[in-house]
């Protein structure tokens, strides 16, 4: 594998060329060009080269977060030159969950039903290229229906000690 960038008009094979049919680029830049071509070399040394495939890594979008009336957050994030979808993903206790994947550049979240925090990472799609990730940016979150258990239990706690502690 041989490729050049729009940083270096240099082409360069690929570190440690294998017959792995992937090469993965390590944290490249958004917005830097990727020229790649691919040489086939076989037994008898002879070879092919592919036709010049270009990729482009795409920007990391930002966003932000709506809470709404009816229990439920909406997640948006601005459109990114380039992008033909975009990907959310949420992190919630150690786990992730992909939960979105379109051409909208918000989501309504509703699968939520536990006290947060949530983590939510969202990251432009196209043909050629998966774009670099956004920041985690943490949603605290409390369903009402849990907010309201937990007031009644606290309250429940407190019967009968005057309510000194909250007082204070």
């Amino acid at each position: 594998l041989w490729y050049k960038t729009s940083l270096s008009d240099k082409w360069v094979c690929a570190p440690k060329p294998t017959a792995n049919t992937y090469w993965n680029i390590s944290n490249p830049k958004s917005g830097v060009v990727f020229d790649v071509e691919i040489h086939a070399v076989f037994p008898n040394n002879d070879y092919t080269v592919s036709s010049v495939k270009s990729v482009t890594r795409l920007e990391a979008p930002t966003y932000g977060v709506n809470y709404s009336q009816n229990d439920r957050f909406n997640i948006h994030w601005n459109k990114v030159s380039g992008a033909d979808k975009y990907e959310l993903v949420r992190f919630y206790n150690n786990k992730s969950q992909r939960i979105y994947t379109g051409s909208n550049t918000y989501f309504e979240d509703n699968g939520t039903s536990a006290i947060g925090p949530y983590y939510y990472q969202v990251r432009a799609l196209n043909s050629n290229s998966q774009g670099v990730w956004s920041s985690y940016v943490p949603v605290h979150y409390v369903p009402k229906k849990l907010a309201q258990q937990k007031i009644v239990e606290l309250a429940h706690m407190q019967y009968g000690n005057k309510g000194d502690k909250y007082w204070k």
